[in-house]
């Protein structure tokens, strides 16, 4: 049996390539690929998962010119990866080997991510069949581990919606929800409100 070590950084390497195949870019321990303006991302969870995940690339970019930080642009990976990225819309969840499972062979390992990575793609085809335009794209809210909604806030921003944003703010305040993101000791809410008053 090999080292955990030793077979993290196999694994890694052979859902690189089987990734590559179909098109997806590899940053520490995400896959993602880039099409019709959104971002989707294949990554861990737990209990050797991995979840397919997607957002339009407008929702980071925005998130993070109202946070003043819009240089972040520049790293596509950070949309999955980094701190301040917002939480995505999950569109599948698949059994694959993510941790301890040193006793498996090569030709294994590599059906386990051809079965991961071809269904991922046809689970993409089908989505962008059903949403061509990211620009239009309304998250379900369900399927987004994202109690404080910042994905769908941007989506209403992003549709210059800055009424029903406010409205939804001043609600959750007087329902007493504190938002569970905070920035430099700053709510998250407060932010989006000052942009708001900016735009206005």
């Amino acid at each position: 049996m090999m080292k955990k070590a030793d077979f993290e950084k196999w694994n890694a390497s052979i859902r690189k390539n089987v990734g590559r195949e179909y098109g997806f870019r590899q940053s520490s321990y995400i896959n993602y690929i880039v099409l019709s303006g959104y971002f989707f991302c294949l990554g861990p969870t737990h209990f050797n998962r991995v979840r397919l995940e997607v957002k339009p690339l407008y929702v980071d970019d925005l998130w993070w010119q109202i946070l003043g930080i819009s240089e972040v642009r520049m790293t596509m990976s950070l949309r999955g990866t980094g701190v301040l990225a917002l939480q995505a819309q999950e569109l599948a969840s698949y059994e694959a080997v993510t941790s301890d499972c040193r006793c498996i062979d090569e030709e294994t390992l590599k059906g386990v991510w051809y079965r991961v990575f071809g269904d991922a793609f046809q689970k993409i085809q089908s989505f962008l069949e059903k949403n061509p335009e990211a620009e239009f794209f309304v998250p379900d809210e369900a399927r987004i581990m994202d109690r404080d909604r910042l994905f769908y806030l941007m989506t209403l921003l992003h549709q210059g919606r800055l009424e029903e944003v406010v409205t939804i703010l001043d609600e959750a305040k007087r329902n007493g929800h504190i938002c569970s993101n905070q920035i430099s000791s700053q709510d998250s809410y407060a932010y989006i409100r000052q942009w708001c008053e900016k735009k206005r």
